[in-house]
């Protein structure tokens, strides 16, 4: 039989624990998500080369004619934003959501696109010259008019029968 003092010494532990567990992970929340001042800059001037915006909340901004070269998007969610002609150089966006988003004219030149989801997008006139469409979701995605789209490219990503491709290239279906 547990004492009365036992019980509340146990019970003092277990809470103390649970708070330095708390403390631990609070102070890991911030290695694992976008910069504060990365996203204030980024929404203030559609200027963030190389910025870390991992985790990032953008749904719907419009960031037209922005730079976000090198920058980490990935797991951003960028739902419905406006990227038309944005320069996406070398931009990570490995499991960005960018579905309906806007990218006429963005310049995707080796962009690193594992897993994104770009159900939806506009795509008129975007380069993608040495992008990587690895595993991409491309389903109702406009590419009709990309440029430097490669059937290589295609091979790596997935589309549906509403994604519309130039001429006479092919998507493998999502599963």
């Amino acid at each position: 039989m547990i004492g009365k003092r036992s019980r509340v010494t146990a019970f003092g532990m277990t809470v103390l624990g649970a708070m330095a567990l708390a403390v631990a992970l609070a102070g890991s929340s911030p290695a694992a998500a976008a910069s504060v001042d990365d996203v204030k800059k980024l929404r203030d001037t559609c200027q963030c080369a190389g910025c870390d915006l991992k985790v990032a909340d953008l749904q719907g901004a419009n960031l037209k004619g922005g730079d976000l070269t090198k920058a980490n998007l990935r797991d951003a969610g960028l739902k419905g934003a406006n990227l038309s002609d944005t320069t996406l150089n070398a931009a990570r966006l490995d499991r960005a959501d960018l579905t309906r988003a806007n990218l006429r004219e963005a310049n995707l030149k080796k962009a690193r696109l594992g897993r994104a989801i770009m159900r939806g997008v506009q795509f008129k006139e975007a380069s993608f010259e040495g992008a990587l469409l690895n595993k991409a979701d491309l389903s109702g995605a406009n590419l009709s008019d990309a440029e430097n789209l490669t059937q290589a490219q295609l091979n790596e990503a997935c589309g549906d029968a509403d994604t519309v491709l130039p001429g006479s290239m092919t998507i493998p279906a999502c599963k």
